[in-house]
């Protein structure tokens, strides 16, 4: 039976039976098809997008590890929005990061009453 490629609900299963070759196989598809989902629809740089995933899949398999997710089927979809949330993360935090840095900048400009030339 040809596996649907959406369906990695054979991680799971591998997963359980403590399968590291299959599992190993299997993170490594379905990491690519993340990193390409950050650059492609969130358009998330290459440079940073492995990291957002690796981010993400920790807690995903800590999630497997404790049996927390329930519908294996729905696994491509929920690693999906775990990236995307981390993602928007860390542009969340690049962006009051910028803030700061700007406003630690704008501190850093001489006043109208103490002028760098007299």
């Amino acid at each position: 039976m040809k596996r649907d490629r959406d369906d990695f609900s054979e991680l799971m299963v591998a997963f359980e039976s403590s399968d590291e070759q299959r599992v190993n196989e299997l993170l490594c598809q379905l990491y690519a098809r993340l990193e390409m989902y950050l650059i492609v629809v969130h358009k998330c740089s290459r440079d940073i997008a492995p990291d957002m995933v690796q981010e993400a899949m920790h807690r995903v398999i800590k999630k497997m590890q404790s049996q927390s997710i329930k519908d294996a089927r729905s696994l491509l979809a929920y690693c999906m929005t775990s990236c995307k949330n981390e993602y928007f993360t860390y542009i969340k935090k690049e962006k009051a990061r910028n803030i700061r840095q700007v406003d630690i900048e704008i501190e850093d400009l001489p006043s109208t009453s103490n002028p760098i030339y007299s």
